[in-house]
């Protein structure tokens, strides 16, 4: 009796240190070099750098819950000649590549992508948008601008896209993580590029 009691203490320590164990989560981050946010399409930018365009720090993270991205710039408001700008974060899971559209645009009609949000679409697609629980918050003091994606938004996602592909879940990656900013002007004109690492992922 003494030993089997012995084994059942045992047994509910045991399990109470891993119920105490916080989720698994994944991080993964990357730097851009400052100063280089200068194109505008195929036509010069209004000034060398468009400060509120300039990459500097991509990080992005993963709980149970949510995917988590973070983008530092050098200055953030409106770039100048600008209706707005947006921050794009790409990222392909399995053989599908998805879009982040984080848009900060100075009215709903001035954009054919739509008003301030966050949006999630298949890469290079603007005509599928998929249901999202998303949500940005920009920082002034940093500058820096958060991203939530709630994960199961990304997992409906994958089922609308490829329903035999299995659904991302704990251990799953995102690879080919990239950021690019945009100057809003009637379409999105890309200004600035964060690659992450080759080969680098992101474990859920």
């Amino acid at each position: 009796m003494g030993n089997r009691w012995r084994s059942a203490a045992a047994l509910a320590a045991a399990t109470m240190v891993l119920l105490s164990v916080p989720s698994r989560a994944g991080t993964l981050s990357y730097a851009d070099p400052a100063d280089d946010a200068t194109a505008v399409a195929e036509t010069q930018a209004p000034r060398p750098s468009d400060p509120e365009l300039d990459l500097l720090d991509v990080s992005w993270s993963t709980s149970a819950d949510e995917l988590v991205v973070t983008t530092s710039l050098t200055a953030l408001g409106d770039p100048a000649a600008s209706d707005g700008w947006a921050i794009g974060h790409y990222f392909t899971y399995e053989d599908l590549r998805f879009e982040v559209l984080v848009q900060s645009s100075g009215a709903a009609t001035s954009t054919v992508f739509g008003p301030s949000g966050v949006y999630l679409r298949p890469a290079g697609d603007s005509t599928t948008e998929y249901p999202c629980v998303c949500r940005f918050t920009a920082h002034p003091d940093r500058p820096a601008v958060t991203a939530h994606i709630e994960l199961h938004s990304i997992v409906s996602a994958v089922r609308a896209s490829d329903p035999s592909l299995p659904r991302p879940a704990a251990g799953s990656h995102f690879t080919e993580l990239e950021t690019t900013s945009y100057r809003i002007l009637g379409v999105l004109l890309s200004a600035d590029h964060a690659i992450a690492p080759e080969g680098a992922s992101l474990v859920v």
